[in-house]
This record gives C-alpha cells, structure tokens and sequence, in this order.
C-alpha cells in the first residue's frame, strides 16, 4: 500500500517514516506541505492507496487538502486519515465533513497508528475487489442477451430488490463497521434445484425466481438492515447484526415460508426450485468484524469455484463413515 504522509514538521514525519516502514507491503512518500502533495498527486503515475494528514499546516490545511483530494477523480473513496494535537471536537467534524475517514490525535502510539493502517489496508484492498467486480459485472451483463440462457455462475446484483448488495458493497459494508466485537450471524442460503430449474426456464424468469428468493430472504430476517448478496449458482450470503432470535432451521422455515408466498401470489410453478437450505457459518454468536469479513470472503471464493464434478459434501461424508465403520468391523473380527 502505497502513502501519501502530508505535515510540515520534518521530525515528526521521520519518526511515523521510521515507523511504518517496519511494517511489511507498505512504501511511504512524504509532502512537506498540501501544496507539494498536491503536486506529488498530479504527477504520480499510479494513485496512492492511502493518504495521512496534518490538519494543522501552512495556506492550506489538511482540511482543505481533504477536501481537495475528494474532488479528484481518482480518490474520491481513498482512506483519508487526519492526524491533529488540538481536541477541539468541531475540528474533527469539518475534517470528515470535508471527506476524511479515520483520524489519529498526537502524539501517535504506535498500536493505534498500526491498527489504523490495517484497516485502511482492508479497506484499500475491498475497493479494489469491488472495481474488478464491477468490471466483471458488466462485462458478464452486456455479453448475456436478454433472452438467452442463464448461466448459472453468473454473480450479478439482482436490480428492483432493495436490500442486496454486489458482494464487493457487501464486505465493504462490514469493513466500514469499527473494529470490534459484534453479534453477527453468517449465512450460507442455498437454492438446491436452482441449477434445474435455469436450464428449464429462460433468463427473466429464471431471475424473477432469484429477486423472489431474495425477498424471501430479506423478508424473513431478524433485522431491519440485513447485509446480503447473490454469489452465482444459486447462493447467497446473508449477515444479519444483532442477537439472533433463533437458529439456523428456524430462519430456513421462516425464509421457505415467506418465498412460497411470494411464488403462489405470482401463480407460478416453481415447486422443483423454490426449496431453500439455510446453513449459519460461524460457530460463535459474538465474532470480531475481522472474522465475519474473513467467513463471508472465503464463502465467496468457494463460490466462485468450479465443484460441479464432486459430489455433495453429505454423501462424501456418508461414504467416509461407512468405510471406517467397515474397517472396524473388519478388525473386530480379526481380534
């Protein structure tokens, strides 16, 4: 990760320079004032993923260097870290008014400079995740007529229901969450007979039986802003904050429900399709933002993988225990 450290005491940007340099994947630039970081920025030919900044400076303040920084094109979503010795509190206020997204009192300690850094670094590597996603997701969507099959890898963002993210918005809602303890709930959500039911209907409908399930979903959750995505081949990811009233097959029944009505006001078949498996992906009810960023990622690439030539995990699981128990046997009676 590429900084950009903006302040016009030359000894304190040596000691934070003597500091983050330490730290692995990390390269510093330092500006003497905004005028020389706004030069740096125009003439830097790739764009800094991060930026620290005095507030207190000469003509122009970090304040105003912020706000500057925003109108630029390319840093309109780039962690934006204000470091100040005053603790005036409306100070602050105009800083993230102005755009900035953390900031830092002095002097630093160097726990609280490291923990920023690493979750600027997360953020950094979220949005960078959501451009090559948004970049896929509209090459995937101008190359499908409109008409034609439904490819069922397909991970698309499900227009005209409100409340699912592309995953990229989705792990980037919960990075934007302070870091932390929280009552989270994962969700694996899984259409079984999806994979059927998109070879036998085309593409409209087959994604009306998506925006139906998704409904189901939203509609059943126990919170009013529930995190969810569509992650291609019938599955979605559902985080819910908040105390779960329940468990995992109370939330299936409560989904089933709310989606079957959904399909018989519409008067549709769907009834090879529209069962649904719920499965909770963390083990704990209380789990730290990192560890639900980390489960709902490696859901995402699992997703993402191609498993269509192995068989389901139950009956992997059914042929290992059967085999065991056959070796015990087997051994029993050589005893």
């Amino acid at each position: 990760m590429h900084i950009l450290l903006v302040d016009d005491d030359p000894t304190f940007s040596d000691v934070i320079a003597a500091r983050l340099e330490r730290r692995d994947h990390v390269s510093l630039t330092l500006a003497v004032s905004a005028e020389h970081a706004l030069q740096l920025v125009d003439a830097a030919s790739q764009p800094f993923d991060c930026f620290l900044l005095d507030i207190m400076m000469g003509d122009i303040d970090g304040i105003e260097l912020c706000h500057r920084l925003r109108q630029h094109s390319s840093y309109q979503t780039t962690p934006i870290i204000m470091m100040t010795a005053s603790q005036e509190t409306p100070l602050m206020e105009q800083a993230f008014h102005a755009g900035a997204t953390d900031f830092l009192r002095k002097p630093l300690d160097e726990v609280e400079l490291a923990g920023r850094i690493k979750s600027a670094m997360l953020l950094v590597d979220a949005l960078k995740r959501e451009r090559a996603g948004r970049a896929a997701l509209q090459s995937v969507l101008t190359s499908h007529d409109p008409v034609s099959g439904f490819d069922i890898s397909e991970r698309i963002c499900l227009s005209g229901v409100s409340g699912i993210l592309d995953y990229h918005e989705l792990e980037k809602s919960l990075l934007r969450l302070q870091d932390g303890l929280y009552h989270i709930s994962v969700f694996h959500i899984v259409v079984p007979a999806f994979q059927k039911a998109s070879c036998s209907r085309g593409r409209p409908e087959t994604l009306q039986l998506l925006r139906d399930v998704s409904q189901g979903i939203l509609t059943a959750a126990p919170a009013d802003t529930p995190f969810m995505s569509y992650i291609g081949r019938g599955r979605f990811l559902c985080c819910v904050l908040g105390r779960m009233t329940g468990t995992s097959e109370t939330f299936r029944t409560c989904i089933q429900d709310k989606v079957c009505l959904m399909l018989n006001a519409r008067n549709l078949d769907y009834s090879d399709a529209f069962e649904v498996a719920v499965h909770q992906l963390n083990d704990h009810r209380i789990i730290s933002r990192t560890a639900a960023v980390a489960l709902v990622r490696n859901e995402f690439e699992r997703a993402s993988l191609s498993l269509e030539s192995l068989p389901p995990v139950h009956d992997i699981e059914e042929n290992i225990f059967a085999e065991t128990d056959w070796l015990l046997c087997d051994a029993d009676a050589g005893l």
